[in-house]
């Protein structure tokens, strides 16, 4: 992968064609969540920072974004949330797996999974949350700057 635009193809792919999630959303902010309706099970990605580096001679841009999955299960059922939790994790891994063999180990790192239950009115929203960093490269000559 050579771009953030690369990076957004390959994780809307992943998830488009993941037989466990129905929808891929990308947001702007956490804000965005609010008040949405969701295709159960939900796939969001959120832009969270970024940093620019030419350490050890190797410019890279260095972004980290959000994962957020939601599934809705039965309000009255532990092993429906159970499970669901279960699955959740198991896509984050699957999804770390697959950026893995398209950026390299040394270009991609997830951190602990936040393992989140809400109680709704008619059913309950399950979901996992975790951060992953990307390294995409730069140009390894500077550049003119534009004037």
């Amino acid at each position: 992968m050579k771009t953030l635009s690369d990076l957004y193809r390959e994780v809307k792919a992943f998830a488009d064609n993941h037989p466990l999630v129905n929808e891929f959303v990308l947001v702007g902010s956490e804000e965005e969540l609010e008040g949405r309706e969701f295709d159960f099970r939900s796939l969001v990605l959120l832009p969270s920072r970024s940093n620019i580096s030419r350490d050890d001679n190797r410019p890279v841009y260095e972004l980290t974004f959000s994962i957020i999955l939601f599934d809705r299960v039965e309000r009255n059922s532990d092993l429906g949330n159970i499970m669901s939790s279960e699955e959740n994790i198991f896509i984050v891994g699957q999804l770390q797996d697959y950026l893995l063999q398209e950026l390299g180990d040394s270009d991609v790192e997830f951190n602990d999974i936040d393992i989140i239950n809400a109680a709704g009115s008619d059913y309950n929203v399950t979901s996992a949350v975790c951060e992953f960093t990307v390294l995409l490269p730069r140009s390894p000559y500077i550049k003119t700057i534009a004037q």
